[in-house]
């Protein structure tokens, strides 16, 4: 079963299309997919993929990029003592660099921060952690989803 953490509407200026980039847990190709309409985006965060919406049905979607040594997935669960000012763990062994993607998604949070993830100072990101700046302190409990891509 699939379950939308947090997406986005994006509007095309003919208004026909409107895909929606979404994060979720669960394979959008198997048992009862994710419905969304077509060109949209989601992020997996399981099994990390990122995943492109290619036809009707609910299972109609095509990987991307699939989880492997270049794509990490990181769940942040905040404790409500960081700040507004933190770094982030990335999951299994440390990267080859620290130059990375990292694409984020609010996974249940009691208000949906603006984000910083700057890259400017040295220690702002590393093979093993990466900065976050947010606009307001979180919540304990709140939880954002990073996917960490490395080309």
């Amino acid at each position: 079963m699939s379950k939308t953490f947090a997406s986005a509407v994006v509007a095309y200026p003919n208004g026909t299309v409107t895909p929606t980039i979404a994060s979720i847990n669960s394979d959008p190709t198997a048992g009862g997919g994710y419905a969304a309409p077509l060109g949209s985006l989601l992020m997996r965060t399981d099994t990390p993929g990122i995943y492109f919406k290619t036809g009707g049905a609910n299972t109609a979607w095509t990987k991307l990029i699939a989880e492997n040594t270049n794509l990490r997935a990181t769940d942040y669960v905040a404790t409500g003592g960081e700040g507004s000012d933190f770094n982030v763990n990335i999951t299994g062994a440390a990267l080859p660099n620290d130059t990375y993607e990292i694409y984020w998604s609010p996974k249940g949070v009691t208000l949906i921060p603006v984000l910083d993830l700057p890259d400017t100072l040295a220690g702002d990101r590393t093979t093993t952690t990466f900065r976050v700046i947010t606009s307001a302190n979180l919540t304990a409990g709140d939880i954002l989803s990073f996917l960490i891509f490395q080309a």
